[in-house]
């Protein structure tokens, strides 16, 4: 048996998750990495610090599960970003937020809708600095414009 824990050092689920292989552990018949350090979930005081960074940068409310569809339909992509689905956040239907671990880029992604009907994104880095915005985005490039931004190396 593997125990896993959260940043502020909370257990996941005790004794829940079963050793499979060397690296791998199975709960619910899904794969985790077992590793030595902390998994990382967000807590209140990671998302609290995200929004005060990109806070500023919220223009109007839109169906964040619709924009999250779009953004997970090629499951390649999404994945190859490093997504932790633990951070995958709703923020007051104002913001989706989740944090990669891109070769290019490690941190969080916070979409937007703006009022013209076009998505920003928000590049925050782990130590919760604005690194980049990218505004008008359509949402036909949406996918292309975040993969370039964090995982491709074209």
């Amino acid at each position: 048996m593997v125990k896993l824990y959260r940043e502020n050092g909370t257990e996941i689920l005790g004794n829940l998750f079963k050793k499979n292989h060397k690296n791998f552990c199975i709960l619910n018949g899904m794969y985790y990495i077992c590793v030595n350090k902390l998994i990382n979930v967000m807590n209140r005081n990671t998302i609290s610090k995200v929004w005060n960074v990109v806070e500023s940068k919220f223009q109007r409310e839109f169906n964040v599960r619709e924009t999250l569809s779009l953004v997970t339909y090629n499951k390649i992509i999404w994945f190859s970003w490093g997504v932790n689905l633990n951070t995958v956040k709703n923020l007051s239907d104002k913001c989706l937020l989740f944090k990669v671990n891109g070769r290019k880029f490690k941190g969080f992604v916070c979409v937007t809708l703006g009022w013209e009907d076009l998505y920003q994104v928000h590049l925050v880095s782990n130590d919760y600095q604005l690194k980049e915005s990218m505004e008008g985005i359509f949402f036909d490039e949406l996918v292309k414009r975040i993969d370039d931004r964090i995982e491709s190396v074209m």
